[in-house]
């Protein structure tokens, strides 16, 4: 994967994940461009288990802020997973380097590096 965005229905809310540029519409209107800010440190903790990685994200959730999904990107692939309010949040990834990316819906998409040797 060389690129992703992440979009944003501002009617209902919808993710879309976008590798290709083409973005689809939404409730009769583009959606918007999640633009990335840098994800803090201690939010997440990376577990090395053989060969992947577990990603834990230390988040204090409710049922109005909380995290929405988590997506790693590599040059190989792509993982992502969806949460609810509540729910633990983990994401099980190759031990290779990407980027993380969280979203919280109430706060924004955050990004972090991760490298293969943790």
């Amino acid at each position: 994967m060389n690129k992703v965005e992440f979009y944003i229905c501002e009617v209902c809310k919808n993710i879309q994940v976008v590798t290709d540029g083409n973005c689809l519409e939404c409730c009769l209107s583009k959606p918007k461009l999640l633009e990335t800010k840098d994800l803090k440190e201690e939010i997440i903790q990376i577990e090395k288990v053989e060969n992947t990685k577990i990603i834990t994200a230390n988040y204090i959730q409710d049922e109005e802020d909380y995290i929405t999904f988590m997506c790693f990107v590599s040059k190989e692939e792509m993982v992502i997973d969806y949460f609810f309010p509540y729910e633990e949040t983990k994401l099980i990834i190759p031990n290779t380097k990407g980027t993380l990316y969280i979203y919280i819906n109430e706060k924004g998409l955050f990004k972090k590096k991760i490298e293969s040797n943790i």
